[in-house]
């Protein structure tokens, strides 16, 4: 039910798997290119959807899909709270330099999950993760 249970067309049961795949393969051993993006995913992702469904008021539309503002905002906290976290925990980073990355993070791929429709944010979050972090290394 999880994974299929979604009453809208979606291919996300499918992209996350490649996503994780893919960040393997990209990430060549790199624990900070291949964890925080899938972290990014698993928690920003699923918390704005509970807050977005539990308490989003404000909606828009993106293609087909509704999101709340209420939700997007979650998903660029938890966003920003997961990326410095991983930063400090893995890399060592300076609190100001994990706060910039994070930051950048945080605004791209809440971004790439608003406009992602059918459940493509399971692959495109990841990867615009990854590519932040890439250009900020």
């Amino acid at each position: 039910e999880s994974v299929h249970g979604v009453r809208r067309r979606s291919w996300g049961a499918y992209l996350y798997p490649v996503s994780v795949v893919a960040l393997f393969i990209v990430s060549e051993g790199d624990a900070v290119l291949y964890c925080i993006p899938l972290a990014v995913m698993a928690l920003a992702d699923a918390g704005a959807c509970l807050v977005g469904v539990r308490w989003g008021q404000r909606t828009y539309r993106c293609f087909d899909s509704m999101r709340s503002i209420e939700g997007s905002l979650t998903f660029f906290v938890i966003a920003f709270l997961t990326v410095y976290g991983g930063l400090r925990l893995l890399e060592s980073s300076s609190w100001s330099s994990a706060a910039s990355i994070a930051l950048s993070v945080a605004l791209a791929s809440t971004m790439v999950e608003a406009v992602s429709a059918r459940g493509s944010d399971n692959l495109l979050v990841p990867c615009s993760v990854w590519c932040v972090l890439r250009l900020a290394a």
